[in-house]
């Protein structure tokens, strides 16, 4: 993951282990997440202060076999203006998926078990509690699978997931998120009508009116829904 400024220039970038600073000098190590996750880093400004950056990680649901999401907090000023970190390696929760998305306001992650989503809202604050929105399919434990791929925020707030149960089905599945409360609402499924291999990204159209998905394994493939 890398955050860049204004006039599109890097900041600070991570693969939710190591951080480095615009220099690609690194400043921090063991920051909680494991670089085979789907999503193992995703970095969101805290709203209102142009210096202050959240890192979010997860971990391999087969690697360290502790499922949690963890946080970092980086400081721009720090370090003669190169930043550093005040905050490092935060248990956020735990059991959970690969998969983070948000916005400017909201970090969403997914519980691995079950078919709980939490949301949390990223302030000058700091982070809030978590609204949870159970509804979808369980990510279950028993297929790695389930707990592996990406889910997106995209426009329009609908957010994706792509959910994998090799062998039996391949589906993204879609939602509404409402941004004023971080509530998950109107379940609904895009089926690419192929149990072999595994669904794994997805990204939506700049509108938001077209999906997105990308399927490895026996026929990769890249699958579109409008």
């Amino acid at each position: 993951s890398t955050i860049s400024d204004r006039n599109g220039q890097v900041i600070f970038f991570t693969d939710g282990d190591k951080v480095c600073n615009r220099t690609n000098v690194e400043i921090a190590s063991g920051i909680g997440g494991e670089p085979g996750s789907s999503q193992a880093a995703l970095i969101i400004p805290v709203p209102g202060d142009e210096t202050l950056f959240y890192i979010f990680t997860t971990q391999e649901v087969h690697g360290s076999n502790t499922y949690q999401v963890r946080y970092s907090l980086f400081d721009l000023k720090l370090n003669g203006g190169t930043g550093g970190l005040v905050e490092q390696n935060v248990l956020l929760f735990e059991r959970s998926t690969e998969r983070i998305t948000g916005n400017g306001n909201w970090l969403i992650a997914h519980e691995y078990g079950n078919n709980s989503f939490r949301a949390y809202r990223i302030s000058n604050l700091g982070i809030g509690n978590p609204v949870i929105s159970s509804i979808g399919s369980d990510h279950a434990v028993t297929s790695a699978e389930n707990g592996q791929g990406y889910m997106k925020l995209g426009p329009q707030n609908r957010l994706a997931v792509a959910l994998s149960t090799p062998g039996t089905s391949n589906v993204v599945e879609v939602f509404d998120f409402a941004d004023s409360t971080g509530q998950i609402t109107n379940f609904r499924t895009a089926n690419l009508n192929n149990p072999a291999g595994q669904v794994y990204g997805v990204e939506f159209s700049p509108g938001g009116n077209k999906l997105f998905a990308t399927l490895k394994g026996a026929t990769s493939q890249v699958v579109e829904f409008a």
